[in-house]
């Protein structure tokens, strides 16, 4: 999936996918480096690969299933949610989405078994994956720390009433 999207992700150009960047000599020099190989472009036309990637930012706009998700990120995303069947247990989640829109970086492909809508489980992870690589600060901690404090000022307050 995450090859997948890769392509659409940079116009329909098809590269090899490679773990390792480098290997190094006992010395600390390169051995062999790796990078992305070329494998042509597939035969689909621009408009139409417009048009998919189009579809696929609009899953992370408002109104998307993902929409609510991404509300606020300050990087442009395109990824798609879905559901896939498990006739043993509940369904499974996935979301898959690269970013930043315009000029793609990265794509993470997440996949939570039995997790329900993947916009509800898988979507999740894609979303702190990519505001850990993009090092967007997360505005819920913020909220949640300030809610700590006030509560534990309003205790501090309160004090309790006892009765003879």
């Amino acid at each position: 999936m995450a090859v997948l999207l890769s392509q659409v992700a940079n116009g329909g150009i098809r590269y090899q996918p490679y773990v390792v960047s480098r290997v190094d000599n006992p010395d600390g020099t390169p051995a062999e480096i790796f990078g992305p190989k070329n494998l042509g472009v597939l035969p689909v036309p621009k408009n139409i690969m417009d048009l998919i990637r189009e579809g696929l930012r609009d899953v992370t706009n408002e109104g998307g299933t993902a929409g609510a998700l991404f509300k606020g990120f300050p990087i442009a995303v395109a990824g798609k949610t879905g559901t896939a069947e498990n006739a043993h247990g509940r369904d499974h989640g996935w979301f898959v989405a690269y970013a930043p829109y315009d000029k793609p970086q990265i794509v993470i492909v997440a996949l939570v078994e039995q997790g329900g809508f993947g916009a509800g489980s898988a979507g999740p992870i894609v979303r702190d994956i990519l505001r850990a690589y993009f090092k967007v600060p997360d505005a819920t901690k913020k909220t949640t720390d300030t809610k700590k404090s006030n509560t534990k000022n309003n205790q501090q307050d309160i004090k309790p009433s006892v009765k003879e």
